[in-house]
């Protein structure tokens, strides 16, 4: 199986935060976070969408694509430029794990004995997730700690974000600190200016 792996705009992260099961509940417990799972769709997706999601779930036994509905009660959605999206190691990774199988044995050496294991051909969502955008370690990242590294990553490259990008980060949210303001990259996102 290969999964699709072309980024139209930008990148979105979702990450699940309904009660669901008690699996969700399990590792939302072990892992401390708010959420229980996460997605990436390799475009800038709204909540209220049907979108292609890739990731490693364990209801679907490992590493997928399918299509989800973002509901607005279950998921939040992080917004990342396109610059963050490398499409060969896009290619590779998704090529490399479509049909892995889900790393129940990683989350447990990784997060609740915190002994940093985990399986070299088993992948857990956040840990594909942050794989995906080439985050070193990515075996270490919880959704919680994913989501939190996003919303970083997220502000300090506001001045990288296409200026009517709907998703840039607005001035509250952004601290500016750090961020490289050179001239011609506010394309980097992969936003459309309006009516080009």
């Amino acid at each position: 199986m290969k999964l699709s792996h072309c980024a139209i705009d930008g990148l979105t992260f979702a990450f699940y935060k309904a009660r669901g099961d008690f699996q969700n509940k399990l590792v939302r417990w072990s892992t401390r976070s708010h959420y229980s799972h996460c997605e990436v769709i390799f475009s800038l997706a709204e909540l209220e969408q049907t979108v292609l999601c890739h990731s490693s779930s364990s209801r679907d036994g490992g590493v997928r694509s399918k299509d989800v509905y973002l509901h607005p009660d279950h998921w939040d959605l992080v917004h990342l430029p396109l610059c963050f999206f490398d499409p060969e190691r896009a290619d590779r990774l998704l090529t490399e794990s479509a049909g892995a199988r889900y790393d129940y044995p990683g989350i447990l050496l990784s997060h609740v004995f915190s002994l940093n294991r985990h399986s070299e051909s088993r992948w857990f969502c956040s840990e594909f997730c942050a794989a995906l955008i080439g985050i070193p370690n990515p075996h270490t990242y919880s959704p919680q700690a994913l989501y939190d590294l996003l919303i970083y990553l997220r502000i300090e490259t506001a001045a990288l974000w296409a200026d009517d990008c709907q998703q840039k980060p607005v001035a509250g949210e952004a601290s500016g600190k750090g961020v490289d303001k050179v001239s011609g990259k506010k394309q980097a996102c992969g936003c459309q200016a309006k009516g080009a």
